[in-house]
């Protein structure tokens, strides 16, 4: 873990924009900011594969919409400053351990704000709905870097619950992939 803080403390220093590396760290605390799972050694793996593969992973554990829109502005703002392409990337699971039919229920709604690049909706139908989505905060910054970025549309490429592979339908997870463009 040691090595990933460092590697992700050196990745934010180099930032050109100082005003990134306060939102990022202030409010959030170290062990609230990183989270070692298997998508941030994926990341890892990359660019140990890929040299000229570079990235700042960015672990969000905000439960406050305001810090996650200053978030995704200046993440917006520190993009928009590179000479090279961009991708953005957030990784949440949907709704989960609930029933296959209520998790699509729950799904279908917060799809119907990620779809419309809506974050406030996002951010209000996890509430609303009472949606377990983990990494919903991440999907709320992404929204705001993508409308700030001129983001225009948004397709889903597809949905599937954890039931659809094991024919278990009593307590699911519902993923869904969605571009952002």
């Amino acid at each position: 873990m040691t090595a990933v803080v460092a590697a992700l403390a050196r990745a934010v220093a180099q930032l050109p924009d100082p005003s990134f590396r306060g939102v990022l760290w202030r409010g959030l605390g170290l062990a609230a900011a990183i989270y070692v799972g298997l998508m941030v050694i994926v990341h890892f793996a990359l660019q140990v594969l890929q040299p000229e593969f570079t990235f700042v992973p960015i672990s969000v554990s905000v439960g406050q919409y305001e810090p996650l829109v200053e978030l995704g502005e200046a993440l917006a703002k520190v993009v928009s400053k590179r000479m090279h392409e961009v991708l953005i990337v957030a990784s949440s699971n949907m709704n989960h351990y609930e029933a296959d039919t209520l998790t699509r229920w729950k799904d279908e709604k917060l799809l119907e704000s990620i779809l419309a690049l809506d974050a406030r909706g996002l951010f209000e139908g996890i509430r609303k709905y009472d949606v377990n989505m983990c990494g919903f905060a991440s999907v709320v910054v992404l929204l705001t870097a993508a409308r700030w970025l001129g983001a225009h549309s948004a397709e889903l490429v597809r949905y599937a619950t954890t039931g659809d592979i094991t024919d278990s339908k009593h307590t699911v997870i519902g993923y869904a992939g969605v571009i952002v463009r």
